[in-house]
């Protein structure tokens, strides 16, 4: 009799430990915050959001306990700032030093499991100028800025524009000394002007049902308001986009995968604008190397800037340059976030460019002489949309970027210490 309950016991013993382990399962999987950072003067905010309205799961998860977040100057050295509940949405950490990089991440907690880490994040708080709006008399929707090099025109695409509203974004053009605005071509984008005259280049689109393809490689003389065709992109075969004049302005360089194994799979190619000669000057398919945003000429012609990511392990854009004369690829920097569109100042001195470094894409600037950083878009006063945006230097001191605030995009004139 005392054997069978011995039995017994072990029996309620085991049934009891499988109880406890599957309670332990249920909940093992538990939920982490999305965060993303706001800069401000000496102080940043951190928002932390429940990412499950928007997340699928096949098990949805469970709550964790509570969040801690850390936060450092040193990638090396985290200190708590903060246990919060995990109902809290903002957590502002002040007696910060401006112009200088900090380092944030969370831990989501849950008693007897490690801890769920988030990203670690950057940013840089600084005080707050209020940026010049290129054409304040704008009153409607405008994106893809560019500004001509005697600054006395810029184009920009609009869909709502009044001088032809369509329902397709058309692609203008503003005189700065008449204010007056002037259509290039209905359905058409990703324009650059020229160096050396007031004329622009840029794709039109074909629709094919709902389905929205790059059509023709262009040019438009404002002087004579003249439209040259330099090739018809055969949409069914491969891609085209973000064409760049180069800095001599004697070529026309622009991203193709003609010729590779992809229609996505895009590489440099130029065009001679006069006698519409096409040449591949670069083979990332080769290389593993995948090419993604805009791109930037050096001032001397050497190098094109552009973003980018080897296939090989974790598919984060780098920022690279490309030698003109030896075809080589190299990094200029590469992190632990994406960071693509870099734009070259006139001198050769910094970069700027799009990253996610505060958990949403916001405008920064590498400095090539002091390998320093500088957070340029973050404030609560403009959105910024790299969807919709581009940067252009129009001076070794300042930026113009598209961004919005409310409902309407503004192109901002940005001061670059």
């Amino acid at each position: 009799m005392r054997k069978y309950f011995i039995l017994f016991l072990i029996a309620c013993s085991v049934i009891s430990c499988n109880k406890d382990n599957n309670e332990l399962s249920d909940n093992a999987y538990f939920w982490s915050p999305a965060i993303k950072i706001e800069k401000g003067d000496k102080e940043v905010k951190l928002i932390l959001s429940d990412p499950r309205p928007y997340t699928e799961y096949i098990t949805p998860p469970s709550d964790p306990d509570y969040f801690e977040i850390f936060y450092s100057d040193d990638l090396s050295a985290f200190t708590l700032f903060q246990k919060v509940d995990i109902t809290t949405t903002s957590v502002t950490i002040n007696n910060l030093v401006n112009n200088e990089p900090y380092y944030i991440f969370v831990t989501s907690n849950k008693k007897n499991f490690e801890p769920g880490f988030s990203d670690t994040l950057m940013t840089i708080p600084s005080t707050y100028a209020e940026p010049a709006e290129l054409s304040p008399d704008i009153n409607f929707t405008l994106g893809r800025v560019n500004v001509s090099r005697d600054k006395d025109y810029f184009s920009f695409v609009s869909g709502n524009c009044p001088v032809q509203n369509t329902n397709t974004d058309n692609l203008y053009y503003k005189s700065m000394s008449t204010g007056s605005i002037d259509i290039i071509e209905e359905d058409a984008y990703n324009a650059d002007w020229s160096p050396i005259s007031n004329s622009v280049t840029y794709l039109s689109n074909i629709r094919v049902g709902n389905w929205i393809y790059p059509d023709e490689l262009k040019t438009f003389d404002l002087v004579t308001k003249e439209q040259s065709v330099l090739f018809k992109v055969e949409y069914d075969k491969y891609y085209v986009s973000t064409p760049v004049f180069s800095n001599s302005g004697e070529l026309i360089s622009f991203l193709s995968s003609e010729s590779s194994s992809s229609k996505y799979l895009y590489n440099l190619w130029t065009i001679d604008p006069v006698t519409k000669v096409k040449s591949k000057i670069s083979n990332f398919e080769a290389i593993g190397f995948t090419i993604g945003g805009s791109f930037a000429w050096s001032a001397n012609g050497d190098f094109i800037f552009l973003g980018g990511y080897f296939n090989s392990g974790i598919s984060r854009n780098g920022i690279y340059k490309f030698n003109i004369s030896n075809r080589e690829l190299s990094p200029v920097f590469v992190s632990d976030w994406n960071d693509s569109s870099p734009s070259v100042s006139p001198d050769n001195s910094k970069i700027a460019f799009i990253s996610s470094r505060t958990g949403d894409n916001e405008i920064w600037v590498y400095d090539l002489v002091s390998a320093r950083y500088s957070q340029i878009s973050g404030n609560p006063g403009y959105n910024f949309d790299s969807r919709y945006s581009n940067i252009q230097w129009l001076s070794n001191n300042e930026i113009v970027i598209t961004a919005y605030k409310d409902i309407t995009s503004k192109a901002l004139r940005i001061q670059i210490e």
